[in-house]
Order: structure tokens, then C-alpha cells, then sequence
């Protein structure tokens, strides 16, 4: 975690808490060193085996002091690389004459020389300036604020904000690396350097695709990707974890991590989903397409020791949390930041059970109802076409010696009936859950929250590093949970949706206006992930101290799709969801051998996990009525609480 203050801190502005979250983020050391108007603070978690890890660095011969959070991936060192980076950094500002010049010759330096993940400051105190920023892909979160009520005085760089009194920003990868110079009357002057955005290759003529073709692109895309996952997995000292929904990216990291880490280390597929418990977290779809992937991995790679760790939350851990995870999305604040974080840093917490396929029930009956597969009726040539939900079937009885009348509801496309008149026929049906009455909703939550308090002070496990996860500020101990995850190293699947052409709007987008439509939509969605993504994952991932690392925003990836491949290299949107979205990524899995996941259709995080239906059913009163980009209130939780998952 990084932590720089430049100026005089005001009275108002409390830096001990944000002390307290930059050191989460690193457990393994926190030092911070002060000079004059200037004081850096850093927290180490360290994920090399080997060379020297202390920060921050100081460079003995220029004073300069370097806080480095990030990955430089070189073939030739896999030593810890963060005093690589200071002789880097040092050899190229030694001879610039101001803050400005400096900071230009280190974004053209760094972006040309590192590979990797990365955020950093720098003080050089030959020239009184702070440069910062992050990689040119926004991988690593890094903030930057004022005081509101004195914004020229002091100036604040972290990776993690958590005050009020601060106005805080994204630092803008894009933009270049930003500087601040302390001038001698005691005012900090802000500088930033700028360079051009790249966008994705259009050519002048619609590329014909056609078998060869689609091998090659498909078999590009796999060494390119691999080689990304390799970097990332080997040299590590922790064994590997994924963030597993059991779909298509997750799907493909997984098997190609197999085919990097060491063949007697253990990876942990770690899934969430939200419910009372594992029974009621069993309708989550994500829950179910892990399950099913699951057995397709152990299929394709037996001698590994796959773990599959179910993390199940319920409403008063959600409540618990809602706070701290509110402080860590800032300065993103809508409704659907607050969900996907929600997911992602319950899922980063690690602690859950282990899922065993011998002890399993079966499924299969729930799974149809909730996966969505392409569809094995629609001809792959004809375009696809959305069904609309029709009437209700069912007859109603009228009474008084009149005849039943058709039902006037619309039935549910998965059941066939309208829940009034399924819940009446008593079809078991996971659409339609039977309803409880008041009483029974009245006696389940007070059970629930007997149970969670008795987990609260009874913790069933034992060693120090399970204590600390079962003790951590905010967070509940699942009540059921056997197994806390030990890899520091986490694979998330982002950016493979903003690449490939994954999103349901993309469809949309190309089907209303077409093929340079697409392209400009998919620039849009590149271009803004750093502020809209990657800041705010990397913040709730690394509180937990584990380490986000993102394959598919690895630069040889993001190079081959945007510069080498057409846009009908990747996907081809006339066809069915689960066909032709994402098709060059779908022919990769059949490459590796995932031939059930490599037709599995899209589904988001907050929807995946279940968390969304709830909490939009609480602050917008239904789920069709929810509004994802509303700004989230913390008072809908902490005032009303969560009603219980169904």
C-alpha cells in the first residue's frame, strides 16, 4: 500500500485512518519516512521469494525515496524488483532540470521498459517534486486528493482513500504520470503529463472470416494469454487462487494456471454467493456454474489438487461489511460499485467450505432452470432472435358457479406459469419458491441472527492465520465455514468483457447501429475501465492482503486484440448469446479442453452472485425498478438491515 503527504496536513484531516487501511493492504511491514513537508508511507505485502523487499527505498547517492506497489515482469530477474525500479527511475530524472521534464522522461521510460501491474510514487528532493502514477492500463489503484476546504496547501497520494474531509481522484493512467512540486512559500503546484489514448484497429473493409482463420486467431489468442498467466504465476511465493464464477474467463484462467504452477501446489477456485445458506446459495447461478466447471477441470487435469471454496454470505454479514466497503469503493459510489465490491471482497476474504463432487447432490433438474447455455435448437448460421415471455397458461377458478377463465398474468419463461398459479398447482419450481408467512419470515430471522452471533464469538478455527480472518474489522465468519484460503495471489478475469465484445450491450449496440458502432463501443468501454473497474477491484481485493493480477490486461493480450485482431476475429454478434459473443475466447476453452463452459452465457457478477436481486429489491422496492448507476446510500442497509436471502 502507498501513503505520501506533501504540504501541512491540516488539523481536520484524520491521516491515522487512512494509515489504517494502506496497512491492510500490506501486513508484512509498515515504515514511513518524514522530511520537512514530506512524509511517504508503505506497507509491504510481499509475493517474491526472493532479494530485498524493505520499503520504501531510498537511493543513498540522490535521496530520492520510491514507494512501489506492482509487478515488473522480466525474464532475466525474478528477485523482488522494487529497488530495480529506484535505479530505473533514478538514471532516468538525474539529469531533468524540472518537475515537468522528469516526469515526461518517466512515463516514456516506464511504459516503454516495464511490464506489469503498478502504482508508485517518487520524491526527488533535488527538484521538491512528487511524481506518481499508475500503469498505463489503471491495474493498480492510486488516488489522489485535496482538503475541500484548502486545496492548495497539501496534497495527498494513496492507494486507497478513506476520509471524508478529502475530495478524492482517480489518478488517470491514460493522461500520463502526475507530478506536484512543493514551492518555498509552502503551496503545492500540481503538473500532469498527457499522450495519446490508443482505439481498437478498424479496417476499411469487413474482414471475411473463415475456418483457418479462426484457428489462427484462436491459437494466437491462447499462447499470447498463456504466456500472460505464466509471468504471473511463476516466481510467486504463494500458491495460486482464482475468483471462480465457473464461467468462460474464470474457466480459461484456471486451466491455463495448471499449465504453470508448480504440478504439487493446490489452486483454490474461490466462489461466491449470497443466501442464509449453502441450501438457499445453491440457486445462485454462478454457484451452480462453478460446480459445474469444477468437475470439467478435475476432468481435463486429475492429478491436481483443485479446491473449489464456497463462500456463502448472508444479510447481517453483508450489513457487518457495508461500511468498509463503502470506504474502499470512493471515489465510485453507485449502487452497482456497491455490489460487484460487495461480491468481489467477500470472495477475496477467502473463508468458506470446501466442495467435495462425492458428497454432492444432484443438480441437475436447478441447473437447467438457472444456466443459460446456447441454445442447441438455434441453427449457429441464423441470427439470433429474443423470445418473449407469453400469457400464462393456467385456467382460474372464478367461483360462485362459474366457469374458470384463462389466467390474465404473464407466465415466467422458465416455468410456463405466472407465480400465483404455479405456487397453487404446487410445481416445485426454483422460479417460484413457495411463499413464508410473517410468522415463519419472523422466526427465520431471528434464528439467523442467533446463529451468527454465536459464530461471531465461538470461531470454529484455529490457526493464527484463520484467527486473523475470522477477526478482521467488519467482517463476519461465515457460520458454516471449514477452510480459509492460504494464496496471496489472486487471477481476476476483468477486462476479457471489454476486450471481446462480451457485454449485452455490445449486441445491442451492433444490432441497432452496426459494425463501427461496435468498435466506437468498445473503445468507450476500454478507454474508461482504470476509473470505472480496476481502482476499485484492486482496493477491495488487496484489503483482504492478497494480491489482484489481471492476465487479460496483460500487454501482449491487450496488443494482439486491439491492434492485430479485426473486430470479426473476436466475435461475431449475428449469432445466439453463448455463440458468437466472446467466440475467438469460446474457441480457446474448446482448445484446452472446456467444452461445457465454452457455451455458457455471460452473466454479470452482481447477478451471478445473487446480490443484486436483494439489495435492489431493498433500495428500489424491485428488481426491474433498479437503477445501477444511483448513488448507493449506506443508510438503506445500516437503518433497515437486509431482508433475509430467499
Amino acid at each position: 500500500g502507498i501513503l505520501a503527504l506533501l504540504g501541512s496536513v491540516p488539523d481536520d484531516v484524520d491521516v491515522s485512518l487512512i494509515k489504517e487501511a494502506v496497512s491492510r493492504r500490506g501486513p508484512d511491514r509498515l515504515k514511513e519516512i518524514s522530511r520537512n513537508n514530506i512524509c511517504v508511507c508503505a506497507s509491504v505485502l510481499r509475493m517474491r521469494k526472493v532479494g530485498e523487499w524493505q520499503q520504501p527505498a531510498v537511493d543513498e547517492t540522490t535521496g530520492c525515496i520510491l514507494v512501489w506497489n506492482g509487478e515488473w515482469y522480466d525474464e532475466e530477474h525474478e528477485e523482488c524488483d522494487t529497488y530495480r525500479v529506484l535505479e530505473l527511475a533514478v538514471a532516468t530524472t538525474k539529469h531533468c532540470v524540472d518537475a515537468q521534464t522528469a516526469c515526461a522522461a518517466l512515463t516514456s521510460t516506464m511504459r516503454c521498459k516495464i511490464r506489469g501491474e503498478y502504482a508508485f510514487v517518487l520524491w526527488i528532493p533535488m527538484l521538491q517534486c512528487l511524481i506518481f502514477g499508475r500503469d498505463p492500463f489503471g491495474r493498480r489503484s492510486l488516488l489522489w486528493g485535496v482538503p475541500k476546504n484548502q486545496s492548495d496547501r497539501f496534497l495527498l497520494v494513496t492507494s486507497v482513500g478513506s476520509n471524508d474531509l478529502v475530495e478524492w481522484h482517480e489518478v488517470a493512467p491514460w493522461n500520463g504520470l502526475m507530478a506536484a512540486r512543493l514551492l518555498p512559500d509552502g503551496h503545492v503546484e500540481r503538473l500532469c503529463n498527457t499522450t495519446a489514448i490508443p482505439s481498437f484497429k478498424s479496417a476499411n473493409c469487413i474482414t471475411l472470416m473463415n475456418d483457418d482463420r479462426r484457428k489462427t486467431a484462436a491459437s494466437m489468442l491462447l499462447s499470447t494469454l498463456s504466456e500472460a498467466v505464466r509471468l504471473r504465476v511463476c516466481g510467486a511465493s504463494s500458491s495460486v487462487g482464482i475468483l471462480f464464477s465457473g464461467g468462460l474467463d474464470s474457466a480459461v484462467l484456471a486451466a491455463l494456471a495448471h499449465k504453470h504452477a508448480p504440478p504439487e501446489e493446490p489452486i483454490e477456485l474461490i466462489n461466491v454467493a449470497f443466501g442464509e445458506n449453502h441450501a438457499a446459495a445453491l440457486r445462485a447461478p454462478d454457484r451452480l456454474a462453478a460446480r459445474r466447471t469444477f468437475a470439467e477441470l478435475k476432468a481435463i487435469a486429475p492429478t491436481r489438487d483443485w479446491r473449489l471454496v464456497e463462500v456463502c454470505i448472508d444479510r447481517l454479514q453483508l450489513r457487518q461489511s457495508a461500511i468498509r466497503i463503502v470506504s474502499l469503493i470512493k471515489p465510485n459510489l453507485t449502487h452497482m460499485d456497491f455490489n460487484i465490491a460487495a461480491a468481489i471482497r467477500h470472495a477475496a476474504h477467502g473463508v468458506g467450505t470446501l466442495y467435495s463432487i462425492q458428497d454432492s447432490e444432484s443438480t441437475t433438474d436447478v441447473e437447467h432452470d438457472v444456466l443459460r447455455y446456447a441454445s442447441e435448437e438455434r441453427n449457429a448460421d441464423k441470427p439470433f432472435t429474443r423470445v418473449s415471455p407469453g400469457p400464462c397458461t393456467e385456467m382460474v377458478p372464478v367461483g360462485h358457479g362459474k366457469p374458470d377463465k384463462p389466467c390474465p398474468n404473464i407466465a415466467h419463461p422458465r416455468c410456463g406459469l405466472c407465480g400465483n398459479c404455479c405456487r397453487r398447482k404446487n410445481k416445485l419450481c426454483t422460479v417460484h419458491p413457495p411463499r413464508r408467512t410473517l410468522e415463519e419470515k419472523r422466526l427465520l430471522r431471528i434464528q439467523k441472527e442467533q446463529k451468527c452471533q454465536v459464530a461471531k464469538t465461538n470461531t470454529p478455527l484455529t490457526t493464527s492465520a484463520e484467527k486473523n480472518a475470522s477477526d478482521a474489522e467488519g467482517f463476519l465468519l461465515p457460520t458454516d465455514a471449514n477452510y480459509v484460503c492460504k494464496s496471496r495471489l489472486l487471477l481476476l478475469g476483468m477486462g476479457a468483457d471489454e476486450l471481446l465484445a462480451g457485454y449485452s450491450r455490445h449486441r445491442t449496440k451492433y444490432k441497432n447501429f452496426g459494425r463501427e458502432a461496435l468498435i466506437a463501443e468498445l473503445d468507450l468501454d476500454f478507454n474508461r475501465i482504470p476509473q470505472r473497474n480496476l481502482g476499485r477491484d484492486d482496493r477491495v481485493v488487496a484489503d483482504a492482503a492478497r494480491e489482484a493480477r489481471f492476465p487479460f490486461l496483460d500487454e501482449s493480450v491487450v496488443h494482439l486484440i486491439r491492434s492485430t485482431f479485426q473486430i470479426e476475429d473476436i466475435a461475431d454478434l449475428d449469432l445466439a448469446p453463448g455463440i458468437g459473443c466472446k467466440r475467438v475466447l469460446r474457441d480457446v476453452a474448446r482448445l484446452l479442453g472446456l467444452e461445457h463452459c465454452a457455451t455458457l452465457q455471460k452473466r454479470a457478477i452482481q447477478f451471478g452472485t445473487r446480490i443484486a436481486l436483494h439489495s435492489n429489491k431493498l433500495a428500489f422496492g424491485s428488481n426491474r425498478q433498479a437503477d445501477g448507476a444511483a448513488l448507493f446510500s449506506i443508510n438503506t442497509i445500516l437503518e433497515n438491515g437486509l431482508p433475509p436471502f430467499s
